[in-house]
């Protein structure tokens, strides 16, 4: 007589793959949202060798199809198609292979160039809105809430949203101003279809970038953004005071 020993550690092995899959298949959205996959991808390799071993050691009969599953997961890897190849410029249809866009040599200057607002981007609580290219900053910065708002990577509600620009694949969501003043953002950092430059809501950031724009002012975040000796922003009180005074 032999006790028998039943070991459950592959529920999770199992379970934790299809879950994550599931979540993320719920959300909702595009292509873009295969990155959030990669996670999974060492689990779902390690089933695949399983199974391919498997088939080879256990039943002859399927041997030949092992065999062409396992051949042609190397071959399709060489065969990939690569679409920037011979441009001078690796973007199509305003979408960039972004391994040859961000160089480490230039992020990691940009990087050191940032690391010292983090503090205050932490410490103010600001809310910023984002379009895919900034991601870079919001990793850096930490601030408290961010919102991707060209695919609606981190938000359900823009995932979901249709297409305005078709040509861009897996962009060009068309988020309403609403919305965002709805969750309280403070700063939109992207560069393109900002809100109308008005005398107020500029917010410079010397050499750094074209300006961004505040949507919602608040006195506590603006003034600890603005001890960052390259930002410039309107003091909105005394602006806000001077139209008084003006127009009274």
């Amino acid at each position: 007589l032999y006790e028998v020993i039943t070991d459950f550690r592959w529920i999770l092995l199992v379970l934790f793959p299809i879950l994550y899959a599931g979540y993320y298949t719920w959300i909702g959205g595009d292509f873009m949202f295969s990155r959030f996959y990669l996670p999974i991808l060492p689990l779902i390799s390690v089933w695949t060798e399983q199974e391919i071993l498997y088939l080879i050691q256990s039943h002859s009969k399927h041997k030949k199809t092992a065999y062409l599953i396992l051949y042609s997961i190397p071959i399709l890897i060489l065969l990939r198609w690569d679409i920037y190849k011979g441009l001078s410029l690796p973007v199509v249809s305003g979408i960039a292979d972004e391994n040859q866009v961000y160089k480490r040599e230039s992020m990691e200057r940009i990087r050191n160039e940032i690391l010292p607002w983090r503090k205050h981007f932490e410490k103010s609580k600001v809310r910023v809105a984002f379009a895919g290219s900034e991601c870079f900053l919001i990793y850096y910065l930490n601030p408290i809430l961010a919102i991707e708002t060209e695919t609606g990577l981190t938000d359900p509600i823009i995932a979901r949203t249709e297409f305005k620009d078709l040509e861009r694949v897996g962009h060009g969501k068309s988020i309403p101003l609403q919305y965002l003043k709805e969750r309280n953002i403070h700063l939109i950092l992207y560069s393109n279809g900002l809100p109308e430059k008005t005398e107020y809501n500029e917010f410079l950031t010397g050499n750094f970038s074209t300006p961004w724009r505040i949507l919602t002012y608040s006195p506590s975040v603006m003034k600890e953004l603005l001890k960052i000796p390259s930002f410039h922003a309107v003091d909105f009180e005394s602006y806000l005071d001077t139209y008084r005074y003006e127009y009274r």
